[in-house]
């Protein structure tokens, strides 16, 4: 079950700014092609105690939760529905989403792909959704190698007249530190994510809770952000646990964001079913 987890993990970490939607599904799928099963389902949620969005908070400090239900059958088809709360406003869900992936391998054991298409729905309370960026084109290819590897994910948020590109890439090593702890498997994977997206002036002014400062631009393109984060996975019989620390530097803020680097707690857990 090590490979759903490691795609469960990386949908988790993602949801809240509605990127690696479809690596969830993909990780099911090739869990099933190695056991030779017929399909797969994951449930899994996340807690953040800052929650933020390409290195952007908002000017608002929230924590936040999210959950998913996916299935991926062994062709590489899957569907997947997820939701977002943050903790501190007064609806139950301030996002939910609904979506179809497909899962490709490019080099056996190395090298996957995947792209999703997924479509959102907001409160008001969710400064993402304002503006009438609901949907999303994802793709995802990740590589590795031994204990190394990298991810890249493509995203393409659109929806009323406006978009949203971003490019993430992320290198990472996953150490192994014990397949007997407590019964279960424990291992470390520190990683470093930057975040290269498009900031439109005609997104940013319609966001209720991401007033801009008094110097506007049209439209920017470039670094938004670097994260270093240290997550511990240990993964017992049916369920995973992940709980990590990262380091977030927010670079290029043109609205109220905090503008200094800022860190947050993560506690990730995931449930895969092979059958």
């Amino acid at each position: 079950m090590d490979d759903i987890a490691d795609y469960a993990l990386e949908l988790i970490d993602e949801n809240t700014d509605q990127k690696g939607n479809a690596n969830i599904l993909a990780k099911v799928k090739e869990d099933n092609d190695n056991k030779e099963f017929n399909n797969g389902i994951l449930l899994s949620g996340s807690y953040l105690t800052h929650d933020y969005y390409r290195g952007r908070d908002f000017g608002d400090v929230q924590n936040s939760f999210s959950g998913t239900a996916a299935y991926i059958h062994k062709t590489g088809l899957g569907a997947y529905l997820s939701y977002y709360n943050l903790m501190n406003t007064k609806a139950f869900v301030d996002e939910f989403d609904i979506g179809i992936t497909y899962q490709f391998k490019i080099i056996e054991d190395y090298f996957d792909g995947s792209v999703a298409l997924a479509h959102s729905w907001y409160n008001d309370s969710n400064s993402k959704g304002v503006g009438g960026l609901n949907n999303l084109i994802n793709a995802s290819f990740n590589y590795s190698y031994g204990v190394l590897g990298v991810s890249a994910m493509f995203d393409l948020l659109f929806g009323g007249g406006t978009r949203e590109f971003s490019f993430t890439f992320n290198p990472y090593c996953t150490i192994p530190v014990s397949k007997n702890f407590l019964s279960g498997a424990l291992s470390v994977e520190p990683g470093i994510t930057a975040i290269i997206g498009q900031q439109d002036y005609s997104v940013l002014q319609k966001r209720k809770r991401n007033p801009l400062k008094t110097v506007q631009t049209n439209s920017t393109f470039g670094i938004m952000d670097y994260e270093f984060s240290l997550p511990i996975e240990y993964e017992h019989k049916y369920f995973t646990f992940r709980p990590a620390i990262t380091l977030i530097i927010p670079v290029n803020v043109l609205d109220l964001s905090t503008n200094k680097p800022f860190g947050c707690f993560s506690l990730d857990v995931e449930l895969p079913i092979s059958f």
